[in-house]
């Protein structure tokens, strides 16, 4: 403890600084106002649509929309301290500036509260996005793998570094206690801890992108679509950004004294982050929503009420299977549980094939932006 003008302070001033505890120095405060506010309206927003979509559309609440609520919650809470610690002069800030009963807020809300419920919502979001990519039934086996061996290691090291978190020290009051800073007992090394938790969420943001793009790249598809599709999945992952950011100036600030200072930007940064997790987990949506509540706007979008819609379109070509005559019929199907739109061809031997549908409009079906899965019968058949 140091005295600055009578005033007791966690952290003295350099030389030649002037102290104002009245006007601090100040930074990322209304930045971090704006990006909270904002944010978390527009992640709300987003989370309700899919909601809308499974409850209200399609009468199907899952595992995974749990998780979701939960990461949502965990995200608006950990905004909601943020805020409150500019709030109080605790962040943002310099140290020598805050006096010694903030700083110890600082202490229990900047180094250890939000460092454990940060975890939440960045492990459930990335769980939620590789539960829609596993609701892909995609005919590789090694797709299906990479997608479990990365939910995986996001739950396993989630989990880690949340009990990490949780119990750093012993005793355990002296994880958020600076009081207690000299008294017996041991750490661990929390500076490698939070480079680590940050650089984890690097790589499997990474992984999220990446498994994918083998698939979609293997489509039957125009490359303009499947560089429409490369684009939602890479939209899924958008807080890689983020993530390299907050690594960056987090191994800055970790071996800073100034950290009150230092974590203005890094707070700002996940305001950012919690706000994209919850879009991005819930974007895959979003035009069944919009088709939904704007019809007009949307026209030829169609919401089916059922799991799985098998609309036959008209078609020129006779066709004669197994005794049974009549025209020949092309299927689309949707699958609205993965969003995923699966156009089946039945190609009659010795007469043209039927291409299949355009992704616009199908007899009242749309591709909607799903994913296009073409799938080919050969179907022989004799004239009796």
């Amino acid at each position: 403890m140091f005295d600055v003008n009578g005033v007791p302070v966690a952290v003295p001033p350099p030389s030649g600084y002037t102290v104002n505890f009245e006007h601090p120095q100040r930074q990322c405060v209304l930045e971090s106002y704006i990006i909270a506010g904002i944010g978390m309206g527009v992640a709300s927003f987003f989370m309700f649509q899919r909601f809308y979509v499974h409850y209200h559309l399609r009468n199907n609440l899952s595992f995974d929309d749990l998780l979701l609520l939960i990461a949502w919650a965990g995200s608006i809470t950990i905004q909601a301290l943020i805020i409150h610690a500019f709030k109080e002069r605790i962040m943002g800030i310099h140290a020598w500036e805050i006096p010694y009963n903030s700083f110890k807020q600082f202490a229990i809300i900047g180094g250890y509260t939000t460092s454990v419920i940060y975890t939440i919502p960045t492990t459930l979001s990335k769980v939620v996005i590789l539960l829609f990519y596993r609701k892909l039934e995609s005919p590789h086996i090694w797709y299906r793998w990479a997608v479990n061996i990365v939910i995986f290691v996001v739950a396993a090291s989630g989990f880690s570094i949340l009990f990490s978190s949780l119990f750093p020290c012993q005793p355990v009051a002296k994880s958020w206690d600076i009081d207690l800073a000299e008294a017996p007992g041991y750490c661990i090394d929390r500076k490698s801890m939070y480079e680590a938790t940050a650089a984890l969420g690097v790589i499997t943001d990474f992984l999220i992108i990446l498994i994918p793009i083998p698939m979609v790249i293997s489509l039957r598809l125009s490359l303009k679509k499947r560089l429409g599709l490369l684009v939602i999945f890479a939209v899924g992952s958008a807080t890689v950004v983020t993530s390299i950011v907050r690594l960056a100036l987090l191994i800055s600030l970790l071996s800073d004294a100034d950290q009150t200072w230092g974590g203005g930007p890094v707070c700002m940064w996940i305001c950012v982050e919690a706000n994209l997790l919850i879009i991005c987990a819930s974007q895959f949506t979003i035009r069944h929503f919009f088709a939904a509540v704007l019809p007009r706007r949307f026209a030829g979008n169609s919401i089916p009420s059922i799991k799985r819609s098998m609309t036959p379109s008209s078609g020129n070509h006779e066709l004669r299977t197994f005794g049974v005559s009549g025209s020949s019929k092309r299927y689309y199907s949707r699958f609205d549980e993965t969003d995923i739109c699966t156009d089946t061809i039945i190609n009659v031997q010795g007469l043209p094939p039927v291409e299949a549908p355009p992704s616009d409009v199908e007899n009242g079906s749309t591709v909607a932006g799903g994913i296009i899965q073409t799938k080919e019968t050969v179907v022989f058949y004799e004239s009796t």
